[in-house]
């Protein structure tokens, strides 16, 4: 039988290593009952917590005060604020563009100053922990290219990444490399589902694995769900071979190691979220992602007590998990103390808001025939921003159709995957002399390709993608083509003052 003393000793250790989100813009009492009970450390938040920066700053000043006096620690704070459309926090700071906005803007110090002007925003509303950015390299076929990446280039992933992560430094935000060992050539989304990759241990090295070792002085690194034959048949989260054998021995590695979420598909479905938070610490993970589900982490700290108590995890593993947690956390204060335990009003940044709008901006590129010019018969061809994936989160309500709507005169239907829109499109060509479509996610919706496809067949049309080059083989015959690497307020501002220019 465990006394009292012995289990709040132990359950103070677990609540260190797990990181948990909730619901809400206040505490609710689920997250009051994490703390209170199990002595939950550290905090994840996404776009369901964040209304504004008042809001932000307060309810972290609520829980640094419960989680410090409750465990001794402040908390991790985190959130993926990356850029462009994985964004957590849209409103009242500023919007940040996406990776390769910054990469393809060709700005040189594009991703340092977005680094750091992420971090000014989230220091200053008391969040510690940006998970990002990601360092996996995009395939060099554009279809599988993703604009949360910098480049297909690792030499070039090399330089963004470095840049952003010291610019998150400069305000002491603790950056996350993601997702190790490289899931640049993933082509399976593993929210969704299990994902297996072939390469040998020779292209991982020459190829995936070359940013993280440039980076190797970085805090955190989050692993990736998908599974690596040639280093082991687990899911690299669950991997001891990654994780211990390649990430620390190999790498020597000496950062805080975190998991992806452990409810997305490839890990739960398989081995189920709580059990895999024992596989994953036992591997070498210091840290576990516990996002939504307020059962599966009620669960999940239950059974890891049970795992201490019937030792299947050590004390002295969580010890040295701790210790490198604790290092980290220590570092944030000062930063903490200059920029967020104040009375300040958070105020956003002109010349941070400018800046974005320059790099996204600077990141449009015409890639075939000549730049778009409006006409009064010119038809608009716009989809609405929808998520299509778990990174990608709730959207707030920015919308180019009703962006298109509100400056010009010209008709604008809202592209969607439904056939019906496709023959009302087909059936009203003939009115109009010129087509601007703009194509956004059309890898997944065949009805819009085909859209595209028979209205460029048939009329002067241009294209221009929103998510890079991803679709520029979808058509059969292109003929003015451009594109955008983010759906964000700064791109349709670009789009719309693009068409508003002069016509030559």
């Amino acid at each position: 039988m465990v006394n009292k003393e012995d289990e709040i000793r132990i359950r103070r250790k677990i609540g260190q290593v797990i990181f948990c989100g909730f619901n809400g813009y206040q505490i609710s009492e689920n997250l009051k009952n994490l703390i209170d009970k199990y002595y939950l450390g550290n905090i994840i938040y996404f776009t369901r917590n964040y209304q504004n920066p008042k809001q932000m700053k307060q309810l972290n000043k609520d829980i640094y005060s419960l989680i410090e006096n409750k465990t001794g620690y402040i908390p991790l704070t985190a959130i993926d604020q990356e850029g462009g459309n994985v964004t957590r926090m849209m409103n009242d700071v500023t919007f940040p563009p996406s990776p390769m906005s910054c990469s393809q803007s060709h700005i040189e110090s594009a991703c340092f100053e977005i680094g750091k002007i992420i971090g000014r925003d989230m220091i200053m509303l008391g969040l510690n922990l940006n998970l990002a950015p990601c360092l996996d390299i995009n395939s060099k076929d554009p279809y599988y290219a993703n604009i949360r990446h910098y480049s297909s280039d690792p030499d070039e992933v090399c330089k963004y990444t470095h840049d952003f992560i010291k610019g998150l430094s400069y305000y002491g935000v603790l950056s996350c490399l993601k997702h190790f060992p490289g899931a640049g050539e993933d082509v399976v989304d593993t929210h969704f589902n299990a994902s297996i990759l072939t390469r040998s241990i020779k292209e991982i090295e020459e190829h995936e694995l070359i940013p993280f070792k440039y980076n190797i002085d970085s805090p955190c690194i989050m692993t990736t769900h998908t599974i690596f034959k040639a280093i082991d048949d687990l899911p690299s989260t669950l991997s001891s071979k990654v994780i211990k054998g390649y990430l620390r021995d190999k790498m020597n590695y000496q950062g805080i190691v975190i998991t992806d979420a452990l409810e997305m598909k490839a890990i739960d479905d398989y081995f189920g979220a709580v059990k895999a938070s024992l596989m994953a610490l036992n591997a070498g993970a210091d840290m576990i992602l516990c996002c939504h589900d307020y059962q599966v982490q009620v669960d999940t700290f239950e059974y890891l007590y049970d795992c201490v108590i019937n030792g299947s995890l050590k004390e002295s593993t969580l010890d040295e998990k701790i210790e490198r947690i604790a290092k980290y956390k220590n570092k944030l204060r000062p930063y903490l103390d200059k920029y967020f335990y104040n009375e300040e009003e958070y105020q956003v940044s002109i010349a941070a808001n400018d800046f974005s709008y320059q790099v996204v901006k600077a990141s449009f590129q015409l890639i075939k025939g000549i730049m778009p010019s409006l006409k009064n018969n010119t038809l608009f061809l716009a989809p609405e921003l929808y998520a299509i994936n778990g990174a990608e989160d709730v959207f707030d309500d920015r919308s180019l159709p009703q962006a298109l709507n509100a400056n010009f005169k010209n008709d604008v239907i809202v592209l969607d995957n439904k056939e019906s829109t496709k023959n009302k499109i087909l059936n009203l060509l003939d009115k109009y002399d010129s087509v601007i479509a703009f194509s956004y996610n059309v890898n997944i919706d065949k009805v819009n390709v085909d859209i595209i496809n028979e209205v460029n067949n048939r009329k002067n049309t241009f294209i221009i993608s929103l998510k890079g080059m991803m679709d520029i083989n979808l058509y059969d015959d292109l003929r003015n083509y451009a594109v955008l690497y983010e759906y964000s307020p700064n791109s349709i501002r670009v789009l719309i003052e693009l068409l508003k220019r002069p016509i030559d």
